[in-house]
């Protein structure tokens, strides 16, 4: 699976702050501007992160918009913006700060699921072992891929299977009223 970049995270979170779901600067800024005060820091730290910060103060030429972001661009290049989130975030504006423990939370994610998966997998498979269950009779009784879940039980691969297939395995072997696979 791909690492998760701060521009592509930012494309995606502005489309989804945006009330028609746009990537274009110009019509951001105007939701920004007049309903939808949300978008104002991700918008600036969207435009920087892709090169379009030029663009996004033209949008907001004659605002109070245009001075916030003139000051953070006097403070701070697009490296030294990242830099300071990773190593002195309290010095900057909340609002920032906040876009950035969002990113670093789902960037995050990935590995935090993998571990999780870890764990559940080794608790299938002790069940597995008790219950005497094949991979193939899980798969066919849960309608799972069986390669996927071969491999990702027997392999260790955790970006075979998600979060919410795991648990559904590790459920449908706790189930007390589960019979015995031996027969």
């Amino acid at each position: 699976m791909r690492q998760l970049t701060f521009p592509g995270f930012m494309a995606r979170y502005v489309r989804g702050l945006s009330a028609n779901n746009s990537g274009a600067i110009y019509a951001l800024s105007r939701e920004a501007l007049r309903d939808n005060p949300r978008l104002r820091e991700p918008l600036y730290l969207y435009a920087l992160s892709t090169g379009r910060e030029k663009v996004l103060l033209k949008a907001v030429r004659g605002t109070a918009l245009r001075k916030e972001y003139e000051q953070m661009s006097a403070l701070y290049s697009y490296e030294d913006l990242l830099e300071a989130f990773k190593t002195t975030p309290e010095k900057l504006p909340e609002g920032y700060r906040k876009v950035w423990m969002s990113f670093v939370s789902a960037a995050e994610r990935t590995d935090r699921d993998s571990r999780v998966k870890a764990l559940i997998r080794d608790r299938v498979n002790s069940l597995r072992e008790e219950k005497h269950v094949s991979v193939y009779n899980i798969s066919k009784n849960l309608d799972l891929n069986n390669s996927n879940l071969n491999d990702w039980l027997k392999n260790d691969t955790p970006g075979k299977v998600s979060l919410k297939t795991a648990r559904a395995v590790l459920r449908y072997l706790d189930d007390p009223e589960m019979p015995d696979g031996r027969r």
